[in-house]
């Protein structure tokens, strides 16, 4: 029913990405309307929160608990280690002309993901960034981190990837899919993976059984 939604007070056309702090909504959308807006009282009031942030769009939004990190960007990344206050651009070589078009932070890492494969940083606490291949020459559109903390999952143009964050940051195998374009992925509260291709959507627990859902979009 309608009345389960309320629209909230901020006016804007394009909403791109969306993520929490501990204590804050953030909302990113186009240079045009404002990139990057926070609120603190879920969604009644909402300010500006795009102070060093250079954007025409922000297109992902990922908050660190562990380091208290929020990263924000489009083709770049940003981070902010203050909520929103101020933010920091990440450019390390080898990766400075890397784009980005997805985005997941775990435990004290960073992953960013784009046409030419996966970067990883690893989060100090003096601030400092240090970014270096995770996954070379692989496309990979989309990542998620499982919700218990442990592996980051990647869908490529040839299926589901796996990482596990204790076993070093270019250690990565096959979660099946293969052959499969992924083209976005998303972790449930029971901890089952859904990868969505351009033609159907997937689940699996093991990543050794995927089983469509039903969705066909070209039937």
């Amino acid at each position: 029913p309608d009345d389960y939604w309320q629209k909230t007070s901020l006016s804007v056309i394009n909403v791109l990405s969306w993520g929490m702090s501990s204590d804050h909504i953030f909302i990113g959308t186009t240079i045009e309307e404002g990139n990057l807006f926070r609120s603190a009282d879920n969604g009644e009031t909402w300010e500006s929160a795009n102070n060093g942030v250079e954007e025409r769009r922000i297109r992902f939004l990922s908050f660190n608990s562990d380091k208290n990190y929020l990263f924000a960007g489009g083709g770049r990344v940003f981070y902010s280690t203050d909520n929103g206050d101020s933010w920091i651009y990440t450019a390390r070589d080898p990766v400075a002309s890397f784009v980005v078009s997805t985005l997941v932070s775990i435990g004290y890492y960073i992953l960013a993901g784009g046409e030419t494969g996966v970067i990883g940083g690893e989060i100090y606490n003096s601030g400092k960034m240090d970014w270096g291949w995770s996954l070379r020459n692989v496309p990979t559109y989309s990542l998620v981190a499982n919700t218990e903390g442990n592996y980051v999952f990647a869908g490529t143009n040839n299926g589901v990837l796996r990482w596990n964050i204790y076993v070093g940051v270019d250690n990565w195998e096959s979660w099946g899919l293969t052959g499969e374009s992924i083209t976005f992925l998303v972790i449930d509260s029971q901890g089952q993976i859904f990868a969505a291709t351009d033609s159907d959507v997937f689940r699996s627990s093991s990543g050794s059984n995927w089983q469509s859902t039903g969705f066909n979009k070209t039937a």
